[in-house]
């Protein structure tokens, strides 16, 4: 009964619905997300009253959330770095600082910025709406940041690593914040 198991495993340590319950979670999750997807940008095409504004915002968080967790998946690998001739690399821990965390949450200080400053006022307020509140909402969670900055809290007693990545993320979104605004003005 069930599923017979992989050449060299065990019969003792796998249940044998894991990997179907798997697999259809999966598949049922992705088909949920492209018909829902699908039925919010068609309604907002279809919907020209107030309400489409959050259709449009409906349909673009899931594009946020989707960048966000592509990003995250990175915080868990090391990255690569060679110097110029390719004879010395070394491997960075990105776990010491959640760099793909930070950047998601930047680009969406920046968008929501640029946006709100205007830089893209050919588009409409209500896609301007859907751009702030849907996927820079989506790209740069508040639960995110203090996820990773409890994760960092813990890993070093005296705070370190914690103060570090929330201080770089609140002052480099703010000055980044601050140039996209005086650049809106002139």
């Amino acid at each position: 009964a069930g599923i017979p198991p992989r050449s060299g495993a065990t019969t003792t340590c796998r249940h044998p619905l894991r990997w179907m319950t798997y697999q259809h979670a999966l598949v049922g999750w992705n088909v949920t997300f492209v018909i829902l997807t699908i039925a919010f940008w068609t309604l907002t095409a279809i919907d020209q009253s107030h309400c489409d504004r959050f259709y449009f915002t409906v349909a673009l968080a899931p594009v946020g959330a989707s960048i966000r967790w592509l990003l995250g998946i990175f915080n868990k690998k090391p990255i690569r770095q060679c110097k110029s001739g390719g004879e010395v690399c070394w491997d960075v821990k990105t776990w010491d600082f959640p760099f793909f965390t930070f950047l998601a949450n930047v680009i969406g200080s920046m968008l929501s910025t640029g946006v709100d400053a205007g830089v893209y006022h050919n588009c409409g307020t209500n896609a301007e709406f859907a751009v702030v509140s849907g996927l820079c909402g989506a790209l740069s969670t508040v639960s995110t940041f203090i996820g990773e900055s409890h994760k960092l809290s813990q890993k070093r007693p005296d705070g370190w690593l914690f103060l570090r990545y929330v201080w770089t993320t609140i002052i480099v979104s703010q000055v980044i914040v601050v140039i996209i605004l005086e650049a809106a003005v002139y």
